[in-house]
């Protein structure tokens, strides 16, 4: 009489080895069929969460629209930038932490993929490669169909306090927060209720649309769609990686090159 317990059933088990998460075992013995774990999900956040959060920086951006031309002009120029660059990116980070701790865990890393690794480096480096050139022939079809482009940035190179300030907000400040509310609140967000392209694709043009401003009048249009392209690449390399940190590299490159370029040029 054997007082072996009885074998369990074929199927997919944890691999005792620790070689693969999982490893296949035939009713008898442990084969050499492995498989990965599944992908995880991306994040996602309800839709309430970035509704709410682009009325609160719709709101911000007017004030600030209003405000700037009261108080810039009794400002030092850098002063006024930095005041700026808080009062808006405040109330974006701060609805962010906001909108995670009330719809979601309370953590950044899993309510908004809101972490980085060490691969995000060389997969931010082709995603700046991919939204450059992209950038580019968006921009000469526009050209051809007349389509009038503004840059949203201007030569401030004889200004090097403020050449200085500019570039610390556009490569260091920019990207991280902007990924955080575009990438991670508001896509996040969209993908409760809608699949990935769809997703994508309106973060995209809100990311474009918020870059715009009165005083560029028509040239808003090509410049909302040629940061909406760029907006297009960084939103799926985040849907791809499910986390911010090649979009941050990927953003703070790409401001990175203006800025260079605007110096030596």
């Amino acid at each position: 009489m054997s007082l072996r317990p009885p074998s369990p059933p074929p199927g997919w088990y944890e691999d005792p080895w620790r070689l693969a998460p999982d490893r296949w075992w035939d009713g008898q013995a442990w084969s050499s069929h492995v498989r990965a774990a599944p992908a995880a999900p991306p994040p996602t956040i309800p839709i309430e969460a970035g509704v709410w959060g682009l009325i609160a920086i719709t709101a911000v951006m007017v004030v600030l629209h209003v405000g700037a031309g009261l108080v810039a002009p009794h400002l030092p120029v850098v002063a006024g930038v930095v005041l700026v660059t808080l009062a808006l990116y405040g109330p974006m980070t701060a609805f962010c932490v906001y909108a995670s701790r009330r719809w979601a865990t309370g953590r950044l890393s899993v309510d908004l993929g809101a972490r980085i690794r060490l691969v995000d480096l060389p997969i931010g480096v082709l995603a700046v490669f991919a939204a450059l050139q992209l950038e580019r022939i968006v921009a000469a079809i526009l050209d051809v169909l007349d389509v009038p482009i503004t840059s949203n940035v201007t030569d401030v190179t004889d200004n090097r306090a403020l050449y200085v300030t500019l570039a610390a907000v556009a490569v260091v400040a920019a990207p991280v927060v902007e990924e955080l509310f575009f990438r991670g609140l508001l896509l996040s967000a969209l993908r409760s209720r809608l699949s990935a392209v769809p997703a994508v694709a309106i973060q995209a043009v809100v990311f474009g649309a918020y870059h715009a401003a009165p005083v560029y009048g028509w040239g808003n249009v090509g410049l909302v769609v040629v940061l909406s392209v760029v907006g297009a690449v960084f939103g799926a390399t985040a849907q791809l990686t499910r986390r911010l940190g090649a979009g941050m590299v990927a953003h703070a490159l790409l401001n990175a090159v203006v800025f260079v370029v605007l110096l030596v040029t």
